[in-house]
């Protein structure tokens, strides 16, 4: 009989020592799985930080290129805008002489008759394009649009502009050429009106 309970014995020491093997393996694999999890979980993370960051990234670079054209846009109107000014300051010598020899004509013939009429056909043109021309006579003489090349009496109180020897002209507002003018005192120009 003792060698019958023995074996017994020795029976439900294997199948515990079996449920306990058991018991391991499966806490075990619980335990594995909770690292798999906890391992998908930082992958996951890992990969949600990485989209949010490429998501940043390429926002940042919309942003840039959506900057680059707008400067682009801007540096190109500049040059046309300098562009379109350096031409018109070229042509206001040709305006001058224009108005020289209109000024200078004796009599009104077809000739003369035809030159006014391309010198007005060029200067709508240049309105249509920005240009303006100061008038100065009667006006307050500003030495940001007047250049006074003639003095006439006392220049010591505020100076009128008495007469405009070349014209100046204003491209898109801008200033373009001052006029060059003669100036005189203000209370002389009202005694003589």
């Amino acid at each position: 009989m003792g060698s019958e309970y023995e074996k017994q014995i020795e029976e439900q020491q294997t199948t515990a020592e079996d449920a306990v093997d058991e018991s391991q393996a499966e806490q075990a694999q619980a335990d594995s799985t909770e690292g798999d999890n906890a391992s998908v979980d930082n992958e996951r993370n890992a990969w949600e930080r990485e989209k949010e960051e490429l998501v940043n990234k390429f926002l940042r670079l919309q942003a840039d290129f959506a900057n680059y054209k707008r400067r682009n846009e801007e540096s190109i109107e500049q040059i046309r805008l300098t562009a379109n000014e350096s031409l018109v300051f070229e042509l206001l010598s040709v305006i001058d002489n224009f108005e020289l020899a209109i000024n200078s004509a004796t009599e009104e013939t077809s000739f003369v008759t035809g030159v006014k009429m391309i010198y007005q056909q060029l200067m709508d043109c240049l309105e249509k394009a920005g240009l303006q021309a100061l008038n100065a006579v009667g006006k307050p003489f500003d030495p940001n649009f007047h250049a006074a090349v003639i003095n006439e009496g006392d220049t010591n109180g505020e100076l009128i502009v008495t007469a405009e020897l070349k014209k100046g002209y204003l491209f898109k507002g801008k200033l373009l050429r001052e006029s060059m003018v003669k100036v005189g005192p203000k209370q002389q120009e009202e005694d003589e009106e």
